[in-house]
């Protein structure tokens, strides 16, 4: 027999020549792709380890503010006008150089924790003072749950003073009030926030009334 006869033909050779190099391309692609999954994860566990430090340094807390959404008066009148006057309770308030103001008031926990009530400091109880001003009737109070509108309570500690019995307050919840109150003729009443919440450095007052109105 001819020696030839035991070498590969040309199709043959061809064909091993092929397999060689998918075999090589292969595992070039499955080392690529094994070092392309390393970095991704390698990248992902970077990202996580930021995430969490980063929470780590700023815990959700809560952020209880407490904002006078609308300051109103009840009659709209700047001059004095002959005999024209205005009663509350049997009390000329043009003889007592005083009017009628609707406040509403809304309390609200802005944060990204909920406020419990084991929140509440029973040695500085949350609530606000109506500075310039009197509180004449009880508040209307409205929320935005049904538990806060039911349980929610706003005890009177004297005339220009209301204190929030502890409640749970939700991120995102709040409550408000709209209140009657008197004040000197010509005056803007504000609100003093008062108390300590666990997590909440102080709570703050907004005016969101009088940002508006300060508003080109």
């Amino acid at each position: 027999m001819s020696p030839m006869a035991f070498l590969p033909s040309i199709p043959t050779q061809q064909a091993y020549l092929y397999d060689s190099i998918k075999r090589g391309a292969n595992q070039m692609l499955r080392k690529i792709w094994s070092l392309a999954l390393s970095r991704t994860s390698m990248a992902l566990l970077a990202v996580a380890g930021i995430a969490v430090g980063i929470y780590g340094l700023y815990p959700a807390r809560p952020d209880l503010v407490i904002d006078t959404a609308a300051d109103t008066r009840v009659l709209d009148v700047y001059a004095s006008i002959g005999k024209l006057d205005i009663t509350y309770g049997g009390e000329s308030l043009k003889a007592s150089n005083r009017e009628l103001r609707i406040l509403v008031v809304r309390v609200a926990n802005v944060g990204k924790a909920d406020i419990t009530k084991s929140s509440f400091d029973s040695a500085d109880p949350i609530g606000f003072q109506i500075v310039g001003g009197s509180l004449l009737e009880p508040p209307t109070l409205s929320a935005s749950s049904d538990y806060l509108s039911r349980f929610a309570v706003f005890a009177p500690r004297d005339p220009s003073t209301l204190i929030l019995a502890p409640i749970i307050i939700d991120s995102g919840e709040w409550l408000q009030l709209k209140l009657l109150v008197a004040v000197r003729a010509g005056d803007t009443p504000s609100i003093l926030p008062m108390g300590k919440i666990a997590g909440v450095r102080k709570v703050r007052a907004l005016a969101s009334a009088r940002d508006q109105l300060s508003r080109p």
